[in-house]
């Protein structure tokens, strides 16, 4: 990456990078303007750190996809595969979830340990949420990872509150524990009823035991400009969870500064409002078959990128003999300078409207921003 302030160079240039393609892609843009493009890590508590995703619904991934990921893309990981897989084999075709949530968590956690849980079975037609925390549960906390991406969820109003009640107190357990639990916050904006009277959160993004990722997506010229929320990103406030201590002076400000909210009667202004960070969720490259497949967007893309910036800071407090961050929403409200403040754009809402805008500071849209590497690891090793 190269700044110049010269305008005959920036021309010349330019016609080199259109010329011969010499054009980064948008995800190598944002982990260079994010400080993780090349981190240096020094891997002497490998054994202490893991991370891992967490797959539902027969979405599998493929060994051969990996390595043809990493050496079309991201050779320095060539050779790094999945330390442990969790749950029954199957002779399923890789999906395309699964595959995400893999080669992008390892490729911003390069080199750290990665575990895979493959969940069999339902719930009610949906995720077994409340068996996959009792699995996580079971492991012990020498061998548990440390960070753990989610990319899957369900309507709050298509689940019993007792239910969700349940999951979360295990989410709140798993936390105390030093896992870090980050769960994307859903594609379909606030969500709406059939009756688009009403928007639907997704929980478990709204569980507020668990740091839920919204989505931005690359402005400007080539699109490598600042974040701005990507329009298909989930966000707002649930109507099963109280607003927690940690989040109420956000909520607070947020409420009573915005000029552009939705109707009142739409949302449960009293509720915990999610998400609570975002990252790149646009345009990004997978490869499944064998074949790179371009054009993914989603806040699947955004909670294993998130989670592998994460466990990277993780190993920089294991190896200063530093206990991992465990739940981390306390310290993100605390310390919103240690990410970038994604202040333009709306998530959609019902009936044509938005949802919820950003602004300066925390918002449904993004929460309180994307994670600066850089700045969030100083941050972790001052206390």
């Amino acid at each position: 990456m190269l700044a110049t302030n010269d305008t005959a160079l920036y021309e010349k240039l330019q016609f080199l990078q259109n010329s011969i393609g010499a054009i980064p892609a948008p995800f190598d843009c944002y982990m260079a303007m994010r400080g993780v493009k090349t981190p240096k890590l020094r891997m002497a508590e490998h054994s202490k750190n893991a991370m891992a995703v967490a797959q539902f619904l027969e979405q599998y991934y493929d060994e051969f996809d990996l390595q043809e990921f990493f050496l079309l893309l991201y050779q320095s990981c060539l050779g790094n595969t999945v330390d442990k897989t969790i749950g029954p084999d199957s002779s399923y075709d890789p999906g395309v979830e699964a595959t995400l949530d893999i080669e992008y968590i390892m490729s911003i956690g390069a080199d750290i340990s990665t575990w895979v849980y493959l969940m069999p079975g339902e719930h009610e037609g949906q995720e077994p949420f409340l068996l996959w925390t009792m699995l996580v549960a079971n492991e012990t906390d020498a061998e548990v990872p440390k960070v753990i991406s989610v990319s899957y969820g369900d309507d709050e109003d298509s689940l019993d509150a007792s239910y969700m009640i349940r999951v979360n107190q295990e989410l709140q357990e798993l936390g105390s524990r030093g896992i870090s639990l980050l769960f994307a916050s859903g594609d379909n904006g606030v969500g709406c009823n059939d009756a688009s009277t009403a928007f639907v959160p997704d929980f478990p993004a709204s569980s507020p035991w668990v740091t839920a990722v919204g989505g931005t997506a690359p402005d400007g010229w080539l699109e490598m400009g600042d974040e701005v929320v990507n329009s298909l990103s989930g966000g707002g406030f649930s109507n099963t969870f109280g607003i927690p201590q940690y989040q109420e002076a956000a909520l607070s400000k947020y409420l009573s500064t915005n000029a552009n909210l939705p109707p009142a009667s739409f949302y449960n202004a009293s509720g915990r409002g999610y998400q609570d960070i975002a990252a790149l969720s646009d345009m990004f490259t997978i490869v499944i078959f064998g074949v790179p497949n371009p054009g993914i967007a989603g806040t699947s893309c955004a909670a294993p990128t998130a989670s592998g910036i994460f466990s990277l800071l993780n190993d920089l407090r294991l190896q200063a003999g530093k206990p991992t961050l465990g739940f981390l929403n306390p310290l993100i409200y605390q310390h919103p300078e240690g990410f970038f403040d994604v202040s333009e754009g709306c998530n959609p809402g019902c009936q044509a409207n938005n949802g919820f805008c950003a602004q300066a500071g925390w918002d449904p849209a993004s929460g309180v921003g994307s994670p600066q590497y850089d700045k969030l690891a100083k941050i972790v090793m001052s206390f």
